[in-house]
């Protein structure tokens, strides 16, 4: 019997693993090609991203707050609000001299291997079938909106949040229907978003309230706010996260009150990003800010055939359906989205972002009906998982070979991204009050003494910034995008080493105050706020106090199992 369950166990780990391979080539055969398809602006961005990373990393500074590449050398804080945690992998295999296009190319594979696995194990946990959750994992990953997000608009931080969304989901309906005997669930979902994208987390949040306020209404489900130990379990999972993200979450918060920055004058109203309902219907899908992008055709056959078979008993089911169809909705104009241009709502940007949480949801509503009508051994179980594995893989085919013979493909190498300095998107993490030479890349690097140009340009060496004080001035302008955070020392001849006062200029740029007329050389560095330094101590600690935990309870487990 223990051969026998041991066979089945190892014959489903080589299903899973040709699921992601599966997935993976249907993914990847894009990047066969010498270049790379996408929306250019938002390819070069990310990869500078990478460039970023891997300098600083090269320099030993981690965590990374300010791309010094960006703009010419004037260095963007993209990284204070804008989390890339994650790019510490591609990063390092920039470092070890592979080319720009074969890591990204390397590391989408990896986020698609991870999604994949993600995706299976969590609509697993949820419908208790493992044939069925591999199907799934098939509509999912395969489905017009991640293939087009990852291959035509190339959003590689939205991807990678794509993560985590199952994860979280799983964690909320642990919560409800098992109890919370998995609240990490939530905690590990919460925190992927927070430290991949903001706005999904944004959107996680909305969308986790709505269902802990909906609960609050349903008969015995209501009786989670008495379970001490659930909350307890809970509130536990919830400080976890904070601490875990704070050496992000709390920079950011200080960045955003300390200036002013782009993202405070809203550049997309999201009432004008509505998509078409016929959008749903279409083959094959693309982005042009607005989404045209299909539900899928497999998907959209089955949500029509499970309207006709047995529901089970379990709400949930109605829950994930009619939810999915509820949040798809959520993107055409059938929603008032004008009427929210102007409050919290707008930072969503785009409505078609509700489309994972949508294909997720609806996905596993499917899955549970199909469940529940087709259990192991009855007759067209088989013929329905064919037809599901099937219809994704040849949907996911139509889709990126479309891709391909619409799109030009781009050649990009390390050279290019040294020439190439300003792709920041919209800039939402700028300054205001900028000049526009300096957003435009036709600004010098020469220093300013007393508001007049000098002679010298800003020396960069490393991690840190060096110029010469000019006889009798007193105010210093440099070449270097305001981000509170700088510090700047002034080596005297004598040996001695004195503090200046830096703060922001007229134009957001770094602005040094040398009062007292001392000459010698002038170092700069972006040295990172007390807060800075806090939070990222706080964070390794928790993380150390997390894997502590898990290795004294890993032992304890053991030790039990081997006493009895």
């Amino acid at each position: 019997m223990g051969k026998c369950s041991q066979k089945t166990k190892q014959f489903h780990k080589q299903k899973v693993a040709l699921m992601i391979i599966t997935i993976a080539a249907v993914t990847g055969f894009p990047y066969l090609q010498k270049g790379l398809c996408g929306y250019f602006p938002d390819l070069m961005y990310h990869m500078l991203r990478i460039e970023a990373v891997k300098d600083a990393l090269l320099e030993g500074v981690f965590p990374v707050r300010i791309y010094e590449r960006f703009f010419n050398g004037y260095g963007y804080g993209s990284p204070l609000f804008y989390p890339d945690i994650f790019l510490i992998f591609p990063a390092l295999l920039r470092i070890l001299s592979v080319p720009p296009l074969a890591v990204w190319k390397i590391f989408a594979l990896c986020l698609t291997a991870g999604t994949s696995l993600t995706s299976y194990f969590s609509i697993k946990y949820i419908c208790r079938d493992r044939e069925f959750s591999i199907a799934a994992a098939f509509m999912l990953m395969l489905s017009q909106f991640y293939l087009a997000d990852l291959c035509h608009r190339v959003g590689l931080s939205e991807y990678l949040a794509f993560i985590f969304i199952p994860v979280l989901i799983a964690g909320i309906y642990d919560f409800f229907v098992y109890g919370g005997r998995k609240t990490w669930l939530m905690g590990i979902g919460f925190a992927g978003l927070l430290l991949s994208h903001t706005i999904m987390t944004f959107i996680g949040v909305i969308l986790t309230v709505l269902i802990f306020v909906r609960m609050l209404f349903v008969r015995r489900e209501n009786l989670f706010l008495l379970d001490m130990e659930r909350m307890r379990r809970l509130f536990v999972t919830a400080g976890a996260v904070i601490l875990c993200t704070a050496y992000f979450t709390f920079p950011m918060l200080e960045q955003m009150i300390s200036g002013t920055f782009q993202y405070m004058t809203p550049w997309a109203k999201v009432g004008d990003y509505v998509q078409p309902f016929s959008t749903f219907f279409r083959v094959t899908g693309y982005f042009s800010h607005i989404a045209y992008v299909g539900i899928g055709i497999p998907i959209l056959i089955l949500l029509i055939v499970c309207l006709f078979l047995k529901k089970p008993k379990n709400k949930w089911t109605a829950a994930f359906f009619v939810g999915g169809c509820g949040m798809f909705l959520l993107t055409t104009p059938l929603f008032p989205w004008e009427k929210l241009n102007d409050t919290i709502l707008n930072m969503i940007q785009f409505p078609y972002r509700f489309y994972p949480y949508a294909l997720f949801f609806l996905i596993v509503g499917i899955t549970m009906i199909l469940v529940k009508n087709f259990p192991t051994g009855v007759k067209g179980r088989k013929a329905v998982l064919v037809f599901v594995i099937a219809g994704s893989v040849l949907g996911g085919i139509v889709q990126n070979a479309t891709i391909i013979s619409s799109e030009e493909s781009k050649q990009i190498d390390a050279a290019y991204l040294e020439e190439n300095t300003g792709y920041v998107g919209a800039g939402e993490w700028l300054p205001q009050g900028l000049d526009p030479d300096v957003t435009g890349l036709t600004a010098g690097k020469t220093v300013k003494a007393d508001e007049e140009l000098t002679n010298q340009k800003l020396r960069h060496e490393g991690k840190y910034y060096y110029f010469t004080t000019e006889d009798d001035a007193h105010t210093y302008i440099l070449p270097l995008m305001y981000y509170k955070g700088y510090e700047a020392w002034l080596s005297c001849g004598d040996g001695s080493s004195v503090r200046l006062m830096l703060d922001k200029s007229d134009n957001s740029l770094v602005r040094v105050h040398n009062t007292e007329g001392k000459e010698g050389e002038v170092r700069i560095e972006y040295d990172g706020t007390a807060l800075q330094k806090i939070s990222s101590i706080i964070s390794l600690v928790a993380l150390l106090g997390i894997l502590l935990y898990i290795v004294i309870s890993h032992i304890k487990k053991v030790n039990i199992n081997n006493t009895e």
